[in-house]
């Protein structure tokens, strides 16, 4: 759906999600037997964004598709799609845009980030992180133990927690 032309719908989720120009909502996808919600973005055509490295405005070079889990939205796994943006940085070269509401090569928005955190900070063993209907795969026992949702997950939870934080099982403690 063009910009101009966005349902009550897609206001309504663009509000939730602090989605802001030159980003909008292009379509919703509710799959009710997969119980599943994906929301999809685009960017308006001509927008420039800020080079990852130097943060001078660049042109599009091309894009890339990426997805990222979000909170549930209605009980329902919520999944947020975009064509990112590569950058052409004359003193940097192409790169891929940063996004508000996601960190580079997470795969989850901050806000799922922030409440796997909170769940975390308030338990001792990881195992209780079924509560965010996950499909297990940030499991430190269930994912090898270089994998980057682990090392991420990890860095963040010891970044949050600080001198507090419970250690890494110790298989985990060279991918730190």
């Amino acid at each position: 759906m063009a910009k101009e032309a966005q349902s009550q719908e897609a206001l309504l989720f663009q509000v939730a999600l602090g989605i802001q120009e030159p980003w909008y909502i292009t379509d919703i996808d509710l799959k009710q037997d997969d119980h599943e919600l994906h929301i999809y973005l685009n960017f308006e055509r001509g927008s420039e964004f800020p080079c990852p490295t130097c943060k001078a405005l660049c042109k599009c070079h091309d894009t890339r598709s990426k997805v990222w889990q979000h909170l549930t939205f209605f009980q329902y796994k919520t999944y947020i799609h975009a064509r990112l943006p590569r950058v052409s940085c004359d003193d940097h070269g192409v790169h891929l845009v940063e996004v508000p509401w996601a960190r580079q090569g997470t795969g989850f928005s901050l806000l799922m980030e922030a409440f796997m955190l909170t769940l975390c900070k308030e338990t001792t063993r990881f195992p209780t992180l079924p509560f965010t209907s996950l499909k297990i795969r940030i499991f430190p026992f269930l994912v090898p133990s270089n994998h980057k949702i682990v090392r991420s997950f990890f860095q963040l939870h010891q970044m949050f927690l600080g001198l507090n934080s419970p250690k890494a099982p110790a298989r985990f403690q060279q991918t730190l």
